[in-house]
């Protein structure tokens, strides 16, 4: 069993106002964001489920978007995610408008994107490295561990799947469950990428926030991205948001 704090949130009575619906603004630029400063945090967040929680009031909202289909075009159910960091971990948040939240997860480290509705987490850090992390957490709380040494490889075959699900990125998660949403915040500790604390100031990631949204069963599922992706293919490193500290 992973050595990790989990922490499950209910509240179905919470109403949901505007939905982890995206900035005016951002949704009439037409374009993807493509680099954002990765922004200090602190405290915590108490409501866990909201929009835009206080913890990330100076962070970046990042709209998920189906840019492959072009800038202008968004997911019919929105989503909305935010980046920071701490002392201790690299911290994301998302929220996702969803009138139909399922998984049919049973255990950490299942192939969650065949189970129903998923958040996924991909982190690669300095671009001179070829390894990524994707991190896949369920609305019914259970995570996927993925450390992709090389993507090429990966995807021939040389790189097994049991390789790349068996490393443990130690991440702490939090889940909430509401009335037409469900929202996460991933804490990764900056272990995980062979650090002790932040990169150094200077130093450029790449992130992508990517979501699979399942509605009236496990047919045709709706894809969406903060990355500006060309295809439909989470995978796509060299597309991913540039991610500044």
């Amino acid at each position: 069993m992973k050595g990790r704090m989990i922490v499950l949130s209910i509240m179905a009575m919470v109403p949901c106002h505007n939905a982890c619906t995206k900035p005016v603004d951002i949704r009439e630029q037409n374009m993807a964001i493509t680099s954002v400063q990765c922004r200090v945090i602190n405290g915590q967040v108490d409501n866990l489920g909201v929009d835009h929680p206080m913890r990330y009031k100076f962070c970046t909202p990042l709209p998920l978007r189906q840019f492959w289909h072009g800038p202008e075009k968004f997911p019919s159910e929105d989503g909305t995610a935010y980046v920071g960091a701490t002392e201790e971990f690299l911290v994301f948040y998302a929220c996702f408008q969803d009138s139909d939240i399922f998984s049919h997860a049973t255990d950490d480290n299942q192939k969650m994107w065949e189970l129903g509705d998923v958040a996924e987490f991909f982190i690669k850090p300095e671009n001179n490295q070829m390894d990524y992390w994707e991190i896949h957490v369920t609305p019914n709380d259970f995570m996927l561990d993925l450390h992709i040494p090389d993507r090429d490889q990966f995807f021939s075959g040389d790189v097994s799947w049991e390789q790349v699900s068996t490393p443990n990125s130690h991440a702490i998660k939090r889940v909430a469950v509401m009335d037409g949403k469900w929202s996460v915040e991933l804490s990764i500790p900056w272990g995980t990428f062979g650090l002790h604390s932040p990169p150094p100031r200077g130093s450029v990631w790449r992130i992508a926030i990517c979501r699979y949204n399942y509605n009236g069963g496990m047919n045709q599922p709706e894809h969406s991205s903060t990355a500006a992706l060309t295809k439909l293919n989470f995978h796509q490193h060299e597309n991913y948001m540039k991610l500044n500290f």
